[in-house]
């Protein structure tokens, strides 16, 4: 139940700090996430923050590329040496997901020194 509710809580977090802040505000939102609601293991917190914003950002990707047709993925795409726009969401997916992650877990550590050993 902590894990639903601690990817619930980054992806709220993430959704709401993406449209006030650049990019690396879903760094800032994992990190108050993994924070807030730790996990038993330090792993666990880093696959909800992976999945957290891996697909929050995939969703959020799939939205963009549909609102203009791709014309930007499909140039970005370009630079990789491909010529399918639509292989950006899995990429940038993937990054935003790796850094959600590490972000999560470095929250969880942080709670771990502050506040000592879990009581789980």
């Amino acid at each position: 139940m902590k894990f639903i509710s601690g990817l619930f809580l980054i992806a709220v977090l993430a959704f709401g700090l993406q449209y006030v802040l650049p990019w690396w505000s879903i760094a800032v939102a994992a990190v108050l996430g993994g924070l807030i609601i730790p996990q038993k293991k330090t792993w666990w917190t880093f696959f909800c923050g992976f999945f957290a914003i891996g697909i929050f950002w995939a969703i959020y990707c799939f939205i963009q590329y549909q609102s203009n047709d791709g014309i930007l993925a499909n140039r970005m795409v370009q630079l990789i040496g491909r010529n399918n726009g639509i292989l950006m969401i899995p990429i940038v997916a993937l990054i935003g997901a790796l850094i959600g992650g590490l972000s999560a877990m470095i929250g969880d550590l942080l709670h771990h020194t502050f506040f000592g050993k879990k009581k789980d």
